[in-house]
């Protein structure tokens, strides 16, 4: 006969899965998550076939990505806005990883997927602000293109947008700017399992 062995760990562990269950109830990934996997899919698996396949004729393998990206903006659910963003800025790590002189391609590729992301983000969390998160990427685009070797198109002069990006951020986050108050519930569940969790054990292990 089964019988469960409750352990103090346990609490930790239900204030955590609740706080998860919160938080999921406060967004909309569920429903958008079958339209995240098929899209991921898409736009990465072409994304590798195009550098992969080397020996089809460039021709052939850009008009398999615009089929591709024909595909995914009729089956992208409600991501759809995500799609050309997404699909624009594989073009452009397609050029870069293509042609390593073409270090520029590095900067358009950033700007899109940073808008990519943010669009995608506020879709699937609408009552947080992602404003913020695109300057975030641009900041992460020219600080890649500062610490790249040289020899795969590393700019020593990129440090300077990456600085001003990264001011920028931090003066656009306003975090008393949105309506957070539904979150609060589901992170102060997760917080507080995580602390009941890391105490007893480290009194266990005493």
């Amino acid at each position: 006969m089964f019988k469960w062995n409750f352990k103090r760990d346990h609490i930790g562990l239900l204030l955590i899965g609740l706080g998860f269950v919160a938080l999921i109830a406060n967004t909309n990934i569920l429903s958008f998550l079958p339209s995240l996997i098929w899209l991921s899919f898409l736009s990465v698996g072409g994304l590798l076939f195009f550098l992969s396949a080397k020996k089809i004729p460039l021709a052939v393998r850009i008009v398999i990505m615009a089929f591709l990206f024909i595909v995914a903006l009729a089956t992208g659910g409600g991501l759809t806005e995500v799609v050309p963003l997404l699909f624009i800025a594989i073009a452009f790590l397609a050029t870069y990883f293509s042609c390593r002189s073409c270090w520029w391609a590095i900067i358009p590729a950033g700007v899109f997927s940073s808008l990519a992301a943010t669009v995608l983000l506020e879709s699937i969390f609408p009552r947080w602000d992602f404003e913020s998160l695109f300057f975030l990427g641009l900041s992460a685009t020219f600080s890649l293109l500062y610490l790249l070797p040289a020899a795969k198109g590393g700019k020593r002069w990129a440090i300077y947008p990456a600085i001003f990006w990264i001011i920028i951020t931090v003066l656009s986050n306003d975090p008393g700017g949105s309506d957070d108050s539904a979150w609060v519930l589901p992170l102060v569940l997760i917080l507080g399992g995580g602390i009941i969790l890391w105490y007893w054990r480290k009194q266990n292990k005493n």
